[in-house]
């Protein structure tokens, strides 16, 4: 793996917060990819839209803005579907990951 694993483990406290780190994301997302063929930032679910510390353990309606800016998302695994976002995002088909490593 060469890139960046991005985890935020506090809640952000202002949307300001959450649009810069967004926009951070993306940034550094498209950095990487023009620095480093096949470089990769990854997405650790813990920061929700709304900034509050909050592990969905899925992707969704609340930690998709991040996961659309990367390459790839790693979830909790709670022991819910972890593939409920087939329904939501049926054409990605970039790396979701548990705490595992699994490759899905």
């Amino acid at each position: 793996f060469q890139g960046w694993f991005i985890n935020v483990e506090c809640s952000l406290d202002s949307p300001q917060m959450v649009d810069d780190l967004l926009e951070f994301v993306g940034l550094l997302s498209r950095a990487i990819h023009d620095v480093i063929e096949g470089g990769q930032v990854l997405w650790y679910d813990s920061v929700t839209h709304s900034g509050s510390l909050s592990w969905q353990n899925e992707l969704n309606d609340s930690n998709c803005r991040f996961f659309e800016r990367c390459d790839g998302i790693l979830l909790n695994f709670s022991g819910r579907d972890r593939l409920s976002w087939r329904g939501r995002w049926p054409k990605l088909r970039r790396w979701i990951g548990t705490h595992g490593g699994c490759r899905q």
